[in-house]
């Protein structure tokens, strides 16, 4: 419940659930009802190119719909949770330094 208390989570779904994406996202009262756009692009040499607006993730409790049944975009799903886990994200404080310091202190 603490989760929710907080405001409803940020929901992403791999390539083929984004159908049960959008009906968690309005059974967890999120008021869009929609999922975090991500394009689960490849480079022509068949590498994932995964993009995702981190604006809308920063802040965010996120809830992500990773599919193990089609192992097709195994690798793409697992490139976007090693992206979500260790993204660390500047605070304003730090954005008019040349060198950052968010990391180091925990601000984050």
């Amino acid at each position: 419940t603490e989760l929710l208390e907080s405001g409803p989570p940020l929901i992403i779904a791999a390539p083929g659930l984004e159908k049960m994406g959008k009906d968690l996202a309005k059974k967890l009262g999120s008021a869009s009802q929609d999922i975090a756009a991500v394009d689960w692009d490849s480079f022509p040499s068949g590498d994932p190119n995964i993009r995702f607006r981190w604006q809308d993730v920063q802040g965010q409790h996120v809830v992500f719909l990773f599919d193990t049944v089609d192992r097709s975009k195994l690798f793409e799903q697992l490139a976007l949770l090693q992206q979500l886990q260790g993204f660390p994200l500047p605070d304003s404080d730090d954005s008019p330094r040349k060198w950052k310091t968010y990391a180091q202190e925990g601000r984050y």
